[in-house]
């Protein structure tokens, strides 16, 4: 009889020995994965909800997290829209646009008001007036001087190949290299001459 009244105590106090570790694991999950992200004023975190990108700036647990934006002492900027596979648009202040990969939540640049992707390496981007285009890494290839660079038909960019764009400048049209900007084409080419242009990169 003694031996398993010992037998029921043992199992007894096992199991309330996991359930204070099952108890302490969730502590420990929380403390680690939700506290420590609770300042609402100086992070914007970027989940994943059902495949498609949420954005908040408060702590959720049921929300698989990618990465935080580090807002430092100042408001968090606004989300505005995924721009190129992993790169969002967030908005500062009205003249202010960082890019920003919130898969690897690093920032790519916060110099211009408007990034377009050639492709995954090179961006068209916008100051004032002006366009140019940097690299993934926020190197200038082509100086922000042109009144166009590719064109948008449809939301989509058009008018380049691997290697050269179409470019506008001083109203008049040329082919440019996005790599390191040397002029393909002569900037002499008129508006209804952009489809000769257009075809002359596609043979490129």
């Amino acid at each position: 009889m003694k031996k398993k009244i010992n037998i029921a105590r043992i199992s007894w106090v096992t199991s309330i020995f996991l359930i204070l570790i099952l108890i302490l694991h969730l502590v420990i999950t929380y403390k680690v994965n939700y506290e420590y992200y609770n300042d609402v004023n100086q992070k914007l975190y970027f989940y994943d909800c059902d495949g498609s990108l949420c954005t908040s700036t408060t702590k959720d647990k049921n929300k698989t997290s990618y990465s935080y934006y580090d807002c430092w002492y100042s408001k968090c900027p606004k989300y505005k829209k995924i721009i190129y596979d992993d790169y969002v648009l967030l908005e500062e202040d009205k003249k202010s646009f960082v890019l920003f990969n919130y898969k690897s939540g690093t920032t790519i640049s916060s110099n211009y008001s408007e990034y377009i992707f050639i492709n995954n390496e090179y961006i068209i981007v916008k100051k004032g007036k002006k366009y140019g285009v940097i690299d993934i890494n926020d190197n200038v290839t082509v100086s922000v001087n042109y009144d166009e660079i590719g064109y948008i038909d449809k939301n989509i960019l058009k008018g380049y190949n691997t290697s050269n764009i179409l470019a506008k400048k001083n109203k008049k049209y040329g082919i440019i290299s996005f790599k390191d900007g040397k002029i393909i084409e002569d900037f002499t080419y008129n508006e209804d001459e952009v489809d000769l242009l257009i075809k002359k990169i596609a043979l490129q």
